[in-house]
């Protein structure tokens, strides 16, 4: 029986390897500012969220920045999952 290729993973394109870099760098600044740290308590998810904004088109690309806030819910639903 010949494969349809329905089930078969397909590797990322060029443009998901360019671009996944950006999506992890939002998720790196989102999860640096609403965690604890040494020298600050963590800030609320809603002033993590206004800081990234303001920079919006500057430090992020604007539609990866879009798509990282519309996965915002499921984001946290692992953050709580694996919370220290």
């Amino acid at each position: 029986m010949a494969d349809s290729g329905l089930c078969t993973p397909r590797p990322p394109s060029k443009v998901a390897k360019i671009l996944e870099p950006y999506g992890a760098a939002a998720a790196d600044v989102f999860d640096a500012l609403t965690s604890d740290r040494v020298y600050r308590a963590a800030l609320p998810i809603k002033s993590a969220i206004e800081m990234m904004q303001d920079e919006r088109g500057r430090h992020f690309d604007p539609e990866l920045l879009d798509a990282f806030f519309l996965a915002l819910g499921e984001i946290e639903a692992i953050r709580h999952a694996y919370s220290d």
